[in-house]
C-alpha cells in the first residue's frame, strides 16, 4: 500500500510539474521560410493566390494521401478563395484567403481538425537582387498547456513542408 501511495504521489508531482513548466513556455509561435525565385512576380503571385494550383507545389497532395478530397469555395467573382479538405492522413481542414494585395501579400486563415486548431498564415513578395524573395509564414496562439508543448516543435513540423513547397514552386516557375 505504501508503494502505491508513493507511485501516485510521484505521478501527481509529474502532472503538476508538467503544468507549471507550461506556464513559462511561449504562448505564441511563428514559422517562416524564404526563397528567392527568378520569375516574374505575376507568375509567382498567381501560383499562390490560385488555390487550385497549390496541388502543383505543396506537399499535402494526393501523391502523399490518395484519400484526399477537396472542395472549393468561390467569392462573388467566381474566384476560389477557400478550400476544405478531408483525408485519412491530413484529417480535415480549411484554408481561407482573408486578404490579398496584388504582387505584394496574401494572408489566410487555416482551420484544422473540425476547426479545433486555428492559425494564420501569409505570403510576402519582395524584390531582391536575384529575383523575388517569397516568404511563407504561419503563426498562432497557444492557449493550453499541451499546445504550448506542441508549439516548441512547430518549426520542425511545418518548416520542412514550407521548404519543400517553396523549392518546388521555384523549380516549376524557373523551369517554364
Amino acid at each position: 500500500m505504501r508503494v502505491l501511495k508513493y507511485i501516485l504521489l510521484a505521478l501527481l508531482s509529474l502532472v503538476v510539474l508538467f503544468f507549471l513548466i507550461s506556464l513559462i513556455l511561449p504562448t505564441k509561435y511563428q514559422v517562416s521560410r524564404s526563397i528567392t525565385i527568378q520569375a516574374p512576380i505575376d507568375s509567382i503571385y498567381d501560383n499562390i493566390i490560385d488555390l487550385n494550383r497549390w496541388d502543383r507545389w505543396v506537399r499535402w497532395t494526393h501523391e502523399v494521401d490518395n484519400t484526399l478530397k477537396k472542395t472549393y469555395e468561390l467569392n462573388a467573382n467566381g474566384e476560389k478563395v477557400a478550400f476544405r479538405w478531408a483525408s485519412e492522413k491530413f484529417g480535415t481542414g480549411k484554408i481561407h484567403i482573408t486578404k490579398s494585395v496584388h504582387n505584394n501579400l496574401i494572408e489566410y486563415n487555416l482551420l484544422v481538425n473540425y476547426e479545433r486548431f486555428s492559425t494564420k498564415g501569409k505570403f510576402t513578395f519582395v524584390a531582391a537582387k536575384e529575383g523575388i524573395e517569397v516568404t511563407w509564414f504561419n503563426f498562432g496562439e497557444l492557449h493550453d498547456p499541451i499546445s504550448r508543448y506542441i508549439g516548441l516543435f512547430m518549426d520542425s513540423m511545418l518548416g520542412p513542408d514550407f521548404e519543400y513547397g517553396l523549392k518546388k514552386l521555384q523549380y516549376i516557375l524557373e523551369k517554364h
